[in-house]
């Protein structure tokens, strides 16, 4: 998890390297093309809640990448290592996103399996109340488990939100405490040739796509100087991060939304299973709780399945159909 600065020698990497270039060649392309996705009419709120969730999803990627490519320049002037630690975030950020396509998968095919079984054991009349007892249990012990895994994906949204308010905290102490310090140029040569060579542009092109998310906010300026390097220097608006802070909470809220749906539902599922458990007696009024739980599941795996089929999409968009992280 992000939040320590490490202990590694200046330049020794950069946030291009390793599992996330592909996400700044893919967002650098992208800002450059200036490409804006046509409208979609959604069949359903299920869709247009999947889809949401997929935006939001590459929103706060892109968020991250622009404040990454900045403290990267940050870093060569201050001394500092914080855009690794922004890269941990996106990181983070990508294991939440793969790990959200299992559990909806997951538990999308629990909710439909539900349904099936509940209709089986509505249908025998052999069963005898131990054996409703027992299987009832077992669902409850389903639907719990849902229900913590759901909260467990939306408390993992939240840290990638503490984690990058915290970073950015600590980078504004820097900027306080060093301001003295800091030398009115630098010349970061090995960050603009991997830039080109990964994004295939010029790195004032790529620069200028990747902190399209954060225009106006953190700027990376390229001074003329007599020497033939180029130098950069770095400038951040403090109080336009107000902005930026409440963008990117109100885009977790959206991704988090389909989780926040599954736990409430599945909490209402273990209510509808304490009251068929009292019910194992008299099969029919059993049923009707059975029922309740199984409308419950219908709503949870109407959501999940798009959702898993959109933040899918996501990753083949960005890294293609054969990604592995």
């Amino acid at each position: 998890m992000a939040g320590t600065s490490p202990s590694r020698p200046l330049a020794e990497k950069s946030p291009l390297s390793g599992k996330l270039n592909q996400v700044f060649r893919f967002a650098a392309q992208r800002g450059a093309a200036e490409k804006t996705e046509p409208p979609q009419a959604r069949t359903s709120v299920y869709e247009q809640t999947a889809r949401d969730a997929y935006d939001a999803s590459f929103d706060v990627l892109m968020i991250i990448i622009g404040n990454a490519i900045f403290l990267a320049f940050f870093d060569f002037q201050y001394g500092t290592h914080f855009s690794w630690e922004m890269g941990d975030i996106m990181e983070d950020l990508v294991y939440v996103l793969l790990d959200s396509i299992e559990l909806a998968k997951k538990t999308s095919a629990e909710a439909n399996g539900f349904r099936d079984a509940h209709l089986r054991m509505m249908a025998d009349s052999t069963l005898s109340i131990a054996d409703r007892e027992a299987w009832i249990n077992s669902q409850m012990q389903m639907a719990v488990s849902q229900a913590e895994s759901a909260r467990v994906i939306t408390q993992r949204h939240r840290a990638i939100l503490t984690e990058f308010l915290d970073l950015w905290f600590r980078v504004f102490h820097v900027v306080e405490q060093r301001v003295a310090q800091v030398t009115d140029t630098a010349s970061p040569d090995a960050l603009l040739k991997e830039l080109e060579a990964l994004c295939g542009m010029s790195a004032m092109d790529a620069i200028g796509a990747l902190l399209k998310p954060v225009e106006g906010v953190c700027m990376i300026e390229r001074s003329a100087v007599p020497e033939k390097s180029a130098y950069y220097s770095v400038r951040q608006t403090p109080q336009a991060f107000d902005a930026v802070f409440v963008d990117i909470s109100d885009k977790i809220e959206i991704m988090d939304r389909v989780w926040a749906i599954t736990r409430f539902e599945a909490i209402k599922i273990q209510s509808y299973l304490d009251a068929a458990l009292a019910l194992t007696f008299h099969p029919p009024l059993m049923n009707t709780s059975l029922q309740n739980a199984a409308d419950s599941y219908a709503e949870i795996a109407a959501y999940l399945i798009p959702y898993a089929r959109e933040i899918q999409a996501l990753i083949h968009d960005i890294w293609g159909e054969d990604f592995e992280f």
